[in-house]
């Protein structure tokens, strides 16, 4: 009777807690580790090419083979990056599953082995000359893209902040009325949330951007 007891509680469990329901619970309990950007791109990412893959299977039913499949599929849109950090995710909520006690294995560990090493292109040597940075903004400028682009390309040569703070930049973050002008990028938009104090870059003058530009 006992174990009849534990077999029903481990069935209703099973059927409870699909793949879906436990991803959305691990996806918010990161979402208070992660920007807004990563966050919203993961799940959107889950609900295109995972959930209606496994979504609704019972998570202890999902075998090695089941993510396998689910992973190659998304790797034949010629998707390599994207793949790699789905599988990547995957390990991390089949983790949590394991801490749960709602499945023994992680079915995503082998999953690994079907994709492709990502290609070793060496480190890209970094601009140690004034004129080179001149270079790539003279080519930007004439590249055929939008001025929303154009300047945000501008503001990372300038900065050198991270692509997804300067995507998610709002104008109440620039103080540009001083001597010395600021963006100032609230720590919790910063990918260390355990900061203190919020990043505050200092900007250069428009002269000085504008001369940069034109030699």
């Amino acid at each position: 009777m006992t174990q009849r007891r534990i077999n029903h509680a481990e069935s209703s469990a099973a059927n409870d807690n699909t793949f879906e329901a436990i991803a959305a619970e691990w996806l918010k309990m990161k979402q208070r580790e992660w920007s807004a950007g990563h966050y919203t791109k993961l799940a959107r990412a889950f609900e295109r090419d995972i959930y209606p893959a496994i979504g609704k299977l019972p998570i202890a039913s999902i075998t090695p083979a089941i993510v396998a499949k689910a992973i190659e599929d998304i790797h034949k849109r010629d998707v390599l990056e994207t793949a790699t950090r789905i599988l990547q995710h995957l390990n991390g909520i089949f983790r949590y599953t394991q801490a749960k006690g709602l499945c023994r294995d992680n079915p995503a560990l082998p999953a690994r082995k079907i994709l492709p090493r990502k290609k070793d292109t060496g480190r890209i040597p970094a601009l140690l000359e004034f004129a080179a940075l001149g270079d790539i903004l003279r080519h930007a400028d004439m590249a055929r893209i939008s001025p929303s682009v154009r300047m945000a390309h501008r503001l990372c040569a300038f900065t050198a902040a991270r692509i997804g703070n300067i995507i998610n930049a709002e104008w109440k973050e620039f103080d540009l009325e001083n001597d010395q002008p600021i963006w100032n990028i609230p720590r919790t938009k910063m990918k260390v949330k355990s900061r203190l104090i919020d990043h505050r870059i200092p900007l250069p003058h428009w002269e000085q951007t504008h001369q940069t530009r034109i030699h």
